[in-house]
């Protein structure tokens, strides 16, 4: 059974990536952070479902690989996005 992600409550200013799914998946890869000095590449090492990440930011774009079904979010604000996979490379982004 593929479990919602932690919650996602986004503050003004912060962006929120929560990825959820079955026990035992992972998900890795690169999410780009958009700030005002720029963009900066954030690693997520092969991590096990659920978790949460959280950055100070005006949006962001993910393109990660699940070993098995998830479900991802990421919200901004009042804006989000959610996707989910049966497992394999997707990519999110929030602006």
């Amino acid at each position: 059974m593929v479990g919602r992600g932690p919650s996602l409550a986004a503050e003004d200013g912060t962006v929120v990536l929560a990825v959820g799914g079955r026990a035992g998946v992972t998900v890795e890869g690169t999410c780009l952070v958009r700030t005002g000095a720029g963009e900066v590449s954030e690693a997520i090492a092969a991590a096990a479902v659920p978790f949460e990440r959280r950055w100070r930011a005006s949006g962001l774009r993910c393109e990660l690989e699940a070993d098995g079904p998830a479900t991802i979010d990421v919200s901004r604000g009042g804006n989000r996005s959610r996707t989910a996979t049966s497992g394999g490379r997707t990519v999110i982004d929030v602006r």
